[in-house]
Formats: C-alpha cells, structure tokens, sequence
C-alpha cells in the first residue's frame, strides 16, 4: 500500500475544502428556499383566521357582543404562527397573547378593517402580529437537518471520487514520479511504469513518452560519451601541438634577428629575447629584464611613446634611438602593439618588435652619394649634349636652310638630285641628333613638360604639313579628321604632342608604298577640367606582326632587321613617344595584320583653359547649300564633316551623273570637288556644272590629293573657282570657300584661288619683322625665308641693337637669337619689356640651339611668348607668324 503523496494529500485538501463549501452553499440556498415556505405558511395560517374569523368578529362587536368577540381571540391559540391580536372599537379592550412567546420581538403588524356587511362602515380594525422567532428557529432546524444529510452524502461521494482518482491518476503519477526520481544513467533502460487499467488514457502515453525520453537519453549519453573520447584524443593532439608550437614560437623569439620584448605601462622591462639583449650590449635576455627607460630609451622620450599608446593600439614605424650598455646608441625601427589595457584604458602590457638600422642607413648613405655621383654625372652629360646641340645644330642650320633655297633656284637634273640628298641627309641627322637628345633627357629624368594653351586641330594640320611633300613624292594622300566633339583650345605641351604624332606619321610615310595615311582625333571622356583625347595614325603600308607589335616600344628595337637596312632609323623613335605619352598621363598601342596596315593610337589628358573660345564661322559660310562631289569614302566623310563645323548645309554625292541629278532637283551655292589620286583633271566638270538650270554663277572648287605642276593653270581655264591642294587646314579651306562665295571681298586676290595664294594674303596681312642674330649665316637665311613668307624684315646683330630698333620702329614680331656678344637675348628682352606700354604686347619669340626643357623655361621667365629650336625650317616659321602675327584684313 503505497502513502498518501503530495499530490494525493493536495487532492484530498481540494476535494474536502469543495465538499464543504459546496455543502453549506447548497444549506444556505435550502435555508433561503424554507425561510419562504415559512413565510408562505404564515401567510396562509392568517388568511385562514381572517377567512374563519372576520365574519364571526365583525357580527360580534356590531352586536356589541364582547365576550364572544373575546372567545373567538382566543381560540387563535390554534395558529402558532400569530404572536398577538387584537381589536380596536369603540367598545372594550379585545385582545389575544400567544403564550410563552416573545412579545417584545420586532414583528410586522397586519391591520385589517372590520365593516358591516352591506353596509359601508367601519366598526374598528384587527390588528395581527406574526410570530418571527418561531418562523426562524423553523428554518434552522431544517437548514441544520439539510445541511447534515448533504454533507454526509457530498463527503462520501467525494471520497469514492478520490479513491478512484487516487488509483487511476495519484497512484500512476507518483509511481511515474517515483521512477523519474530513482533515474540516473543505470537505470535508463528500466521502463516507465503503466498505470493497472487496460483502457489506455493519457498517463499511458505520459509513461510511454518517459520511456521513448529515456531511450534518447539513452542514446545521447552514448553518443556523448563517443564524443567526449573524440574530444579528449583531440584535446591530447591539440596540447600536443601547442606544445610544439611554443617550442616553435620560443625557437624564434629566441634565435630571431630582431629584438622583441614585453614591457609594463611605465616602460619597464618584463621579458625579453636574446637579439634584444644583444642590441642593447648585455649578456644575456635576463640581464635586462627590470630595465627602465631611462636606461634602455634614448630618443625619443617614453612618455610621448605612451601618450600615443592611449588613442591607439598600434604604432609602426617608429624611429628609436636605443642606449647601449656602452654608452653607445643604436638607431631602430620600432613597433608598439598594446597587449593589454585596465579598466581605465591605460596600457598595462605593451609588445615592442625593433630592427637595427645601422646597415640600413649605411646602405642608404652609400647610395646617396652614388645618387648624388651620378646626378652630377648626369648635369655633366647634359651640358656636354646641350653643347654638342649648339655646335652641331648652327652649322646644320645653315646647311638645311641654303639647301631649301637653292632648291628653289633654276637648278637642272642632276644639280636637283644634289640638292635633295643634302637635304634628306640634313635631315636624318637632324632627326637622329634629336632622338638621342630626347632619349638621353628621358633616361636622366630630366623631361619637363609644359603646360600651354593651344589649337589641337592647327597642331595636327601643322603637323602633317611637315612630312607633305614626303608624302606627296611617294604618292600618297594625307587626310587629317577631327570629331565635333574634340575641345580645339587645350593645355598642354605641344611641341611634345607634336614631337610624337611626327613620329607616327614619318613612320606611316616610311612603310605605306600607296594609299591613304589618316590622322584621327576624337574625345574619349571630359571630367572636370580634363579632357582625355585619342588619337588615331592608321595608314595602309606593310602592316606587323602579332609577334613583334608588344616589342616596338622598347628603345632601339624595329620590325626586323631587314626593316632596318631597308628604311634605317635608330630604333628609338616609338620608345620616346611611349615615355611622353606616359608622362602625359596616357598609354599608346598598335592593331595591325601583316599586309594590311597599321593603326597606332595614343590617348593623353589635356586641359581645358578656363576661358574656352572658338574660332567664329565666317558670316559667308553660315547656312550655305554646298554640293560635295567626292568618290573616297574617306575623304567625302572627312570633306563633310569639316563643311558641317563650317555651318554649311552639305549634300553629298559619290559620282558625276548623281551630282548633276543632284543640283538640278536642289541647285547649290557652291560645288566642292574632291578629285581621287591618279585621277586625271575633270576639265569638261565646270561647265557641265554651269549649264544646269541655276546654277549659271555657282563656284566650283577642286580639290586634288597631290598638285602636279601645271595643273592650276588648266583648272583655271577649265572654270574652277579655286584650286587646293591636299593636305589642305581646316581654316585654309574655310577662307578659300568665303572668298569663292563672295568675291568681292577678296581685295586684291583675282583669279584662280590656290592654298598659296590664301597664305599669301595671310602673310600680307602681316606686318614688320625683327631678327635679332649674330651668326650672319643665320642671318641671310633667316631673312630669305621672312622675305619669301612677305615679311619686311630688319636686322639686328646682338641685344643692344635690338633694344634700340623696337623703339625706334613699330615691329609686329621680334624673332631673338638667345645667345650673342654685348647683351644677349634674355637681358634683351627683360630690357624691352622694361619699356612699359606697347612693349609688354611685342610678340617675342626665341631661336637657339639649345633643345631642353629648363632653356624654354629660362626664355618664358624673361618675358619671350614662343620658343623656336634651330634649324629653323620655313614650315615651323610660318607656324609663328601665323599664331603671333594677326592679319589685318580677314575674311
């Protein structure tokens, strides 16, 4: 027999606590329900007396018969439930007692009126009183009787309740509880106990759920003891390798080469390695361990190392000075990292790691003073080429120039053939005299660039005017094409733009037999105040291999040696233009097949000035209806899109037949002809033009790739307004199209238009020149060519002269040598622009020999506007006469 649990003694309490409130609910509602019935009772016992009474009263105080009506009183002892009565008339005091009852008792008093029958009145009233107590103790005797039957049977209903509860749930769950108590991992595989009964309810399930718990436990407990084996041969291994590893670690700190130590928040020493000990010259780690800054730390003080120390955990780089036992210092390169801080942040224990300098600082002396040793080397060799320059480019001058104008003299054959060998070999040298010039500035690191304002399409144009007539010997067409979104007005250098794009093109002239050599620029980004451009020299020459095309930009390296027997350079023209072009923030490159020609690019960051201007359309062209006839694909798209920066209205056509189809459906202001090379002269074109209907007056325009001797003169009896041959500038084109479409403004000009004429009008728009040299070599070719560009030229042959004449005459352009006897050039010109006034305006431009980026910078600083390097050739002068000499009448 098992005890009463606490659940069994919990349940017990419950039910004994419920049976009793439930027993005395159930006395308190049969009180109520017999405390009515009582009232009930006594109700019905007094309509009784009146019902038995009221009659016989009434008959008797009418007949004044008061001993009856007193008889009759007290027969009421019948009623118990009446406590009093009497009667109130005008005969004697009538009244009835009920004995040994409490007449004191607070009762509720009936009163009934007494009248005489079929009569309306009144003889008196009867007054009853009820008998409460008595009424009372009736219904607490039943409410006690009651109350003891119920509970006897609430309590033994509730008991069979609880034995049965006890033995279908308590005794299955304490038994349940009994067993989980007893549990542990020895008695898992013991089931749950199931309650007696067959029928299966919940504590079945609850048993059963212990059990399947108690299998996974089971389970779990072997699985942890799996893994607890694991972990424990894991751990040993682990331990194992750690202990290794402090061994390791222990070797290194030990036999590092760097000094590592622990020191304390204050700076003292609490551990360090043998390289440590060894730095600061004590025998042996323990020797310094206690070491306080004073006496280990030099430089700089501990206290700014640790006030630093507070805002961060790590300081790399730090250059100590460490105090030697013998009085010596050692310099170190230090690093701090904070290992551990208290409660306040302040570092407790700090790492140091320092290397000694001593070899490193002897290194960088040592090679300080080779720096300094080949600097010096380097000024040497750069004053010995800027010499050679001077000496060897005087006399080229002078060679190149003659050459030029005897060039131009009545010369036969032979004498012709002469001439031109002395000039291409003036110019080889001169172009090999500046390419190991360049290469050497590059190699000493001495390449400067400028940064100026200048025309990007007058660079590209002038550019391609300088190999013209090599082009034009081997037959070939030069084409310039510039995008509409290009910015025309830059910063930058441009003599070195030049300087490469020269290159690219010399080599596109060199190794294209036939065809076309075509210079591209387009914008490739603008951000801010930066233009990044690209340019593009494709030609249609040898092409290169895939194999060669990554090596062509390394210095004195070709296609091949038979590449360089056949056509000769030195090799380090590509590799000069990669340095420039990288030194102006760009990259170069090359796309080519090997029989299918070439196509270098470079792209390079320009500047925008900050005032942009542009060229302004002349009024004659804006919104002109031009009829372009041009058969190259090339140079119609090149043609058109120069006529469309113009403000023309453009109509192409491909042939003669759809240009004559063309202009009488929609007749022209002007016809552009665009003749293909080795095409002969259209001589029958112009009339065939003027004969359309409206198109009588209309100016015809030739363009030719290459002018043949000759061939102006039957252009001019053929009807061509003007003829131009290629290259022909953006702006050169533009003003011979304004004089053919408006005659009238030309001025002197009559005739066939050519592109010399229109240089001609533009150099007699210019005025008086200055030369200011003291080599009367220099002198007589500089003046020819001033003289053949229509220039009036004076001469002067140093610096004092030339001082005296600009103020004695009103010169356009002063062209200074910079280095002559008396006064040179520099002085000279910080002289003239001493004057004040309209002196601060003269165009000064310098000519020397010398080549280097610190001369043009020495010209700009005493007040000179251009550099010019000698020799000077005819092209590049009428460049500057262009660019610093206004035209006075212009179209």
């Amino acid at each position: 027999m098992r005890s009463f649990g606490p659940l069994s003694r919990y349940l017990f309490g419950r039910i004994l606590f419920y049976s009793l409130l439930l027993s005395l609910l159930t006395s308190l509602v049969n009180g109520w329900v017999a405390y009515q019935d009582g009232l009930a009772r006594q109700r019905a016992q007094v309509q009784s007396v009146i019902t038995a009474y009221q009659n016989s009263l009434t008959k008797a105080i009418w007949e004044v018969d008061y001993e009856s009506a007193q008889i009759q009183l007290q027969g009421l002892s019948r009623f118990p439930a009446i406590l009093s009565a009497r009667i109130v008339s005008a005969g004697p005091k009538l009244e009835y007692r009920k004995k040994d009852a409490n007449q004191q008792q607070i009762t509720e008093l009936k009163v009934y009126s007494l009248q005489m029958p079929k009569a309306n009145q009144s003889l008196g009233t009867w007054e009853i009183r009820l008998d409460r107590e008595l009424l009372r103790q009736e219904v607490w005797r039943e409410a006690l009787r009651f109350a003891w039957i119920v509970s006897i049977e609430l309590f033994l209903i509730a008991f069979l309740i609880f034995l049965l509860f006890r033995r279908n749930i308590s005794l299955p769950i304490q038994a349940l509880s009994e067993h989980v108590q007893r549990m542990d991992e020895t008695r898992l595989a013991i089931s749950a106990p199931l309650p007696e009964e067959k029928h299966r309810h919940e504590i079945h399930e609850l048993a059963d759920g212990v059990t399947r718990l108690q299998h996974d436990l089971l389970a779990q407990f072997a699985l942890r003891d799996a893994n607890a084996h694991e972990l424990a041969e894991h751990r040993d291994q682990l331990n194992q390798i750690l202990l290794q590893q402090e061994h390791q670690l222990d070797v290194v700190v030990q036999q590092m080469a760097d000094g590592s130590a622990v020191i304390s928040g204050q700076g003292r020493i609490l551990f360090a390695n043998p390289a440590w000990s060894a730095m600061l010259n004590c025998g042996s780690p323990q020797a310094v361990v206690g070491f306080w800054p004073l006496q280990w730390l030099l430089k700089p003080g501990w206290s700014n190392i640790q006030g630093r120390l507070l805002q961060t955990d790590t300081l790399l780089g730090e250059y100590l000075l460490l105090n030697r036992r013998d009085a010596q210092s050692l310099p170190v390169e230090a690093s701090f990292s904070v290992l551990e801080r208290d409660m306040d942040g302040v570092p407790v224990r700090i790492q140091i790691m320092v290397r000694d300098l001593s070899s490193r600082l002897e290194t960088e002396r040592v090679l300080i003073a080779a720096k300094e040793a080949a600097l010096m080397a380097s000024q040497t060799k750069s004053a010995f080429l800027a010499n050679m320059s001077h000496e060897i480019r005087t006399p080229l001058n002078a060679v190149l120039g003659f050459s030029s104008l005897l060039a131009e003299t009545d010369l036969d054959a032979e004498q012709q053939q002469y001439i031109q060998n002395i000039r291409h070999s003036g110019t080889a040298l001169l172009t090999l005299l500046n390419d190991i010039l360049d290469f050497s500035k590059i190699e000493a690191g001495q390449l400067l660039l400028e940064n100026i304002e200048f025309d990007l399409r007058r660079l590209l144009e002038d550019t391609q005017d300088i190999i013209a007539a090599q082009a034009q010997h081997k037959g070939l067409e030069l084409l310039c094409l510039v995008d509409a979104s290009v910015p025309l007005q830059v910063n930058g250098d441009p003599s070195r733009l030049r300087q490469i794009l020269l290159n690219l093109l010399n080599n596109a002239v060199k190794f294209t037999p036939k065809g076309e050599i075509i210079t591209r620029a387009r914008l490739v980004q603008r951000h801010g105040e930066q233009a990044r451009i690209r340019i593009e020299v494709a030609d249609q020459g040898i092409g290169i291999a895939p194999e060669v095309q990554n090596q062509l930009f390394q210095p004195f390296h070709q296609a091949d040696v038979s590449t360089t027997r056949r056509f000769g350079g030195t090799g380090l023209g590509l590799s000069i233009c990669r340095r420039l072009v990288e030194a102006m923030q760009g990259e170069i490159g090359v796309s080519s097949e090997v029989g299918q020609g070439a196509q270098f690019w470079f792209e390079i960051e320009l500047g925008l000035p900050a005032k942009r201007t542009s060229s302004p359309t002349p009024a004659a062209l804006h919104g002109r209806q031009i009829a372009l006839l041009a058969a190259s694909i090339t140079g119609r798209h090149k043609l058109q899109a120069d006529l469309l920066q113009m403000g023309c209205v453009v109509r192409s056509y491909a042939d003669d037949a759809s240009l004559l189809s063309g202009i009488a459906a929609t007749p022209p202001e002007l016809v552009l002809v665009d003749l293909l090379l080795g095409v002969s002269l259209p001589v029958h074109l112009p009339a065939r033009i003027h004969a359309v209907a409206g198109c009588a007056q209309v100016p015809v325009v030739l363009s030719v790739a290459q002018g043949v001797q000759g061939q102006g003169a039957q252009a001019d009896e053929a009807g061509f307004a003007a003829y131009l041959s290629k290259p022909i500038h953006f702006e050169a084109l533009e003003q011979c199209l304004a004089h053919a479409l408006q005659p009238e403004q030309a001025g002197e000009q009559t005739g066939l238009l050519t592109v010399h004429k229109v240089a001609e009008l533009a150099a007699k728009a210019r005025r008086h020149v200055l030369l200011v040299e003291d080599n009367p070599m220099n002198q007589k070719v500089g003046v020819l060519m001033l003289e053949k560009l229509g220039c009036r030229v004076d001469l002067a042959s140093d610096g004092v002269q030339a001082v005296r004449a600009v103020q004695l005459h009103d010169y356009d352009l002063v062209l200074m040598d910079c280095q002559m006897p008396e006064l040179d050039g520099f002085d000279a010109t910080r002289q003239i622009r001493a004057l004040g006034g309209r002196y601060q305006q003269l165009p000064i431009v310098a000519l020397t020999a010398n080549a280097f980026a610190e001369d043009r910078e020495q010209c700009f600083s005493a007040g000179m506007n251009d550099f010019m390097t000698k020799p000077v050739q005819i092209e590049a002068l009428q460049t500057v006469l262009i660019q610093w000499v206004r035209p006075k009448v212009q179209v």
